[in-house]
């Protein structure tokens, strides 16, 4: 047996032991997910440590015992994304459907899961795929919202990526996320497009503001005013 075997099962016997005096007494599958609690809780503060070895030891030991325990399955496929080993990552978190619907909670963190994993790994289509494939479900899951906008920026897709977030923020105008995307996306254009100027949401009149294609068109109509003044203010110099 390996050294690191050894500590894994000096860990388990603890838990087991320690925590909980007599855990295989009770067969109640209840009981058994209550005690297995307490080793996920180990397991992720090993994976705040970054010592990913550790927690699938642990995860792995859980779903022997109880395959459809997602939370634990969703962990496990984390660490794989976070240490960018992303081919594991990937065939772990599809694992999660063969024991949750895809309309359930584990189901709504294992797409946001298999979103990071295509985003980090640079798939912003294939991401953006699994933000559609969630959405379908949970159309208005904030997360799964700015991870599609972040891909369509990524792959240059401005207009889609500001469609996206001025649903959102006509949803919620202090919305700290969408709104710092948005400007983010503005300043990318700027740089790209120097001789066009957008404004940033700050200079908003939200009150005034019904609805979202109202926001969308009084964005434009801004931006379009600024660039005309611009551009008569240079022939003018000129």
């Amino acid at each position: 047996m390996s050294f690191r075997k050894f500590i894994y099962r000096l860990i388990l016997i603890y838990l087991f032991i320690g925590l909980y005096p007599h855990p295989l007494k009770s067969q109640e599958h209840n009981n058994l997910l209550y005690n297995y609690d307490s080793i996920i809780t180990v397991a992720q503060q090993f994976a705040q440590l970054k010592e990913y070895e550790k927690t699938r030891a642990l995860c792995r030991y859980i779903l022997d015992t109880i395959p459809s325990y997602s939370d634990v399955r969703l962990l496990l496929g984390r660490t794989y994304s976070w240490a960018e080993e992303y081919d594991s990552a990937r065939v772990i978190l599809k694992e999660v459907f063969l024991y949750s619907n895809i309309d359930s909670d584990n189901g709504l963190d294992a797409f946001n899961a298999l979103t990071d994993v295509e985003y980090w790994s640079g798939n912003y289509n294939q991401a953006i795929f699994y933000c559609n494939e969630g959405l379908k479900s949970f159309p208005d899951d904030n997360n799964l919202l700015i991870k599609k906008a972040k891909s369509y920026k990524e792959l240059g897709d401005f207009l889609g990526a500001k469609k996206i977030l001025l649903i959102l923020i006509h949803r919620n105008r202090e919305n700290p996320d969408a709104i710092k995307l948005y400007n983010e996306i503005i300043n990318s254009i700027i740089i790209e497009n120097p001789d066009r100027t957008y404004p940033s949401f700050s200079e908003f009149e939200y009150k005034k503001i019904d609805n979202i294609d109202r926001l969308y068109d009084q964005a434009e109509a801004i931006a379009w005013d600024r660039m005309r003044e611009n551009a008569t203010s240079r022939a003018f110099m000129n």
